[in-house]
């Protein structure tokens, strides 16, 4: 009986470490799963302070492209402003010219015309000299006539509102050009966060 009782403590002896052993095995895999749980939590909590940091980046990317378009249409109107004084002022033009007399647009055109062609062709010492004296004429009948357009009140008020427009039409370009730079760095911020969240 005596054996018995030895062969059941030795038995329960032997049960009891592997108790003990899985128990410490248990133990150690709690800590690791707790470890590991940690782990995703602070993971899972960059990966929420991302997608909100890209979030508000796009927000600010949308808002940015909101002003770009509405610069984009203060400029354009302006464009448009600006191609009306201009087409006025061609009028005004044609109407102070004495009606025998050439447009000054076409006087222009033949300006250049001889400016080029003295440029890029080999002509004689007769020829060119010819050719320079036209184009000095053609200057100085430009000249005459932009003068006597300047000289005109309507004219001149209608040069100076054309020039106003264009500068607020280039400072509009160039906040255009600003806002959509500053959009594109938040796209590209917030691009960047979603591909980390």
């Amino acid at each position: 009986m005596s054996e018995l009782i030895e062969e059941l403590e030795e038995k329960r002896n032997r049960i009891n470490n592997l108790a003990e052993v899985h128990k410490a095995r248990r133990d150690k895999l709690n800590r690791e799963t707790h470890h590991w749980a940690e782990v995703r939590d602070k993971l899972n909590q960059e990966a929420r302070e991302l997608r909100r940091q890209a979030i508000e980046f796009k927000r600010l990317r949308d808002e940015l492209n909101r002003k770009v378009q509405e610069a984009k249409k203060k400029r354009n109107d302006l464009g448009h402003k600006w191609a009306e004084l201009n087409k006025k002022l061609a009028r005004l033009k044609r109407e102070k010219l004495p009606k025998e007399a050439i447009p000054l647009s076409k006087l222009k055109r033949e300006r250049d015309r001889l400016e080029f062609q003295y440029q890029t062709q080999s002509l004689t010492r007769e020829k060119e000299k010819e050719l320079l004296d036209r184009i000095a004429k053609l200057e100085r009948e430009i000249k005459e006539r932009e003068k006597v357009f300047e000289k005109n009140e309507e004219v001149r008020a209608l040069l100076e509102e054309m020039k106003a427009v264009k500068e607020e039409m280039d400072r509009w370009h160039k906040e255009v050009n600003r806002l959509a730079d500053e959009a594109q760095k938040y796209h590209e911020k917030m691009s960047e966060l979603f591909k980390q969240a």
